[in-house]
């Protein structure tokens, strides 16, 4: 095949490929540069106007499950910024006590936010203009990520200095269970159905699976150094595992069977997976960019310019 046809097959695939998704957008959260790009599924860079100004060191966010919103954490005001994505702009800010870091979005306004300091978990009511109603329970030390079960009614916490996730009931903030996991844990993500949760142990270089009914560790797997960040396929098949230690991304099934090792950028963190599930895309911070892998191929396709410092990485579906 001449090279000239080896190109044009190669720019029609990627245009299906993009075009199959694009309605879906990617939202990438860049630390250092306190911005929040939108870039569409095969673009090369954000587009004119579709970078968000953001006060200073933003830590993660989380998109809202029924509204044009992301809440943005930041660590060192003690706030949550939300923004509205189809207008582009920070809308609010809202005051969390203490150094607010991991953060999940309910229906309904209703937020839930890591306190990383001061070692609480708060579900903060933003709905309507007022005052938000917030409601704290005590966790383990430093929790870092927060995630929520597809029904609303667990909301799960790593705890990095005491090893270990607390899983809070979000009816009423109490905690349910505190679960042992590995070494320093970091990041999370649920199974589509919620049954499985999988927690990477960023200085024990492995992911426990947490059965959530049993709320107990069913299996560990070995990842490679400093498992970083985690996510799913929506069809619960694959799991992938940053590791910001070796700058690569480990792609398992859904058993602790390892079936690719990607290279990426520098530094790995983040990492979203678009709605097909045909595509993975990884926040590599000390690249400024954000690398794009292929989960058919199991290669990396391309990589997204983004400002400085990107560590977050979220996709948002079609509507």
């Amino acid at each position: 095949m001449s090279s000239v046809l080896r190109s044009t097959v190669a720019a029609m695939l990627w245009i299906g490929w993009a075009g199959a998704a694009a309605a879906e957008r990617i939202y990438i959260l860049s630390q250092d540069g306190a911005v929040l790009s939108e870039v569409a599924p095969g673009a090369e860079a954000p587009a004119d106007g579709a970078v968000i100004k953001l006060e200073k060191g933003p830590a993660l966010l989380a998109l809202a499950p029924d509204a044009p919103l992301a809440y943005v954490t930041h660590s060192d005001l003690g706030q949550v910024a939300v923004v509205d994505l189809d207008r582009r702009r920070v809308v609010r800010m809202i005051e969390v006590p203490g150094s607010p870091f991991g953060i999940a979005a309910g229906k309904g306004g209703r937020i839930f936010v890591g306190d990383w300091h001061q070692d609480h978990v708060i579900a903060v009511d933003t709905a309507g203009d007022g005052e938000p109603t917030l409601t704290k329970v005590k966790v383990g030390r430093a929790p870092a990520h927060v995630v929520l079960s597809p029904d609303g009614e667990t909301v799960f916490v790593a705890n990095r200095e005491d090893d270990s996730v607390s899983a809070v009931r979000t009816s009423d903030m109490t905690v349910a269970a505190t679960i042992p996991v590995g070494h320093a844990p970091f990041a999370m993500t649920l199974s589509p159905d919620g049954a499985r949760l999988f927690v990477g142990n960023m200085q024990g270089g492995s992911v426990s699976v947490v059965d959530t009914a049993k709320l107990a560790v069913t299996d560990t797997w070995k990842t490679g150094a400093m498992p970083y960040g985690a996510a799913v396929t929506p069809d619960g098949t694959r799991v992938l595992i940053t590791h910001q230690g070796g700058g690569t991304v480990g792609i398992f099934a859904e058993t602790d069977t390892a079936l690719a090792t990607v290279k990426v950028g520098s530094y790995p963190e983040g990492v979203a997976i678009g709605e097909n599930g045909k595509r993975a895309y990884v926040a590599n911070w000390f690249s400024d960019n954000v690398s794009v892998i292929d989960l058919e191929s199991m290669k990396e396709v391309q990589r997204i310019k983004t400002p400085a410092g990107p560590r977050a990485v979220v996709v948002r579906a079609a509507p």
